[in-house]
């Protein structure tokens, strides 16, 4: 090991690969809560139903498009 702390091996004792040697030091979380808007709820909802209908909507149109391309397999079989 030298000054900075690298460990250099050489020849076919080590296992091959990159080692990393990380120093974790400790970290200070302030956790505070503040009461949100009403109008910041009704916001946050809107945009949650809007999320859920676009991606039902798209799951929609994927099935509808298999089920027609599946269909139309069928038929010409």
């Amino acid at each position: 090991m030298n000054k900075q702390g690298v460990f250099t091996q050489h020849g076919v004792a080590g296992a091959p690969g990159a080692y990393f040697n990380f120093e974790i030091s400790p970290i200070l979380v302030v956790h505070s809560e503040m009461r949100q808007s009403f109008d910041h709820f009704l916001t946050s909802t809107c945009a949650i139903v809007g999320g859920v209908l676009t991606v039902a909507a798209l799951l929609d149109s994927i099935l509808f498009a298999t089920g027609r391309k599946l269909t139309r397999c069928d038929t010409s079989s």
